[in-house]
């Protein structure tokens, strides 16, 4: 009985103990085209596509998936819309399921819903506006501080890594701090 060793692939005579990742090995699958020379890279890309895509609804599904991520990528921006109303209508649909469950009229639950959903933006946008924007006021009175203080801890690199940071370059990164912000 000879015994051929490949890394964690052992050959006997006649049978085959394989020992892969457990991605890759499939009790399904022929390994028997390994007793007289080790896989190649395109030996197991091939074994991966035959456990994965041999089914044809796998392979519509990435089709499908990829053309959805391309339209979504072109037509986003005019999609985005209608996907948002998409989300939030499935959303509200179990709400509506669950009034209809207790003997709610379908046309009665919808109204209930949604007006439950409208209460609630409304109360977003008018109980939380006026904070969001004293909190935006106040970051944007603060930022210069910020900036100094930042300035301030950023010069004392050049003093801990006099050959990796100088202080022109600390500079430089100061101004395009600011040129950036001045142009939001």
């Amino acid at each position: 009985m000879q015994a051929v060793v490949w890394g964690s692939r052992r050959a006997v005579s006649g049978f085959v103990v394989v020992r892969l990742e457990p991605a890759i090995y499939s009790p399904y699958l022929d390994y028997s085209a390994y007793l007289t020379s080790p896989p190649n890279m395109v030996d197991i890309i091939s074994i991966w596509y035959r456990r994965y895509f041999s089914h044809p609804q796998a392979v519509l599904l990435v089709l499908l998936l990829a053309i959805s991520a391309i339209v979504i990528l072109y037509f986003g921006h005019m999609l985005a819309p209608a996907l948002a109303a998409a989300v939030m209508a499935y959303l509200l649909e179990g709400a509506v399921n669950q009034l209809e469950q207790r003997g709610v009229p379908r046309l009665l639950a919808v109204t209930i819903v949604f007006t439950g959903f409208l209460a609630v933006l409304v109360f977003l946008l008018l109980g939380l506006m006026p904070i969001l924007s004293r909190q935006i006021t106040n970051f944007v009175q603060e930022l210069p501080r910020m900036i100094n203080e930042g300035r301030g801890l950023l010069l004392q690199l050049p003093e801990m890594y006099p050959n990796v940071v100088t202080a022109p370059q600390i500079d430089n990164v100061i101004n395009a701090i600011r040129s950036g912000i001045s142009g939001l």
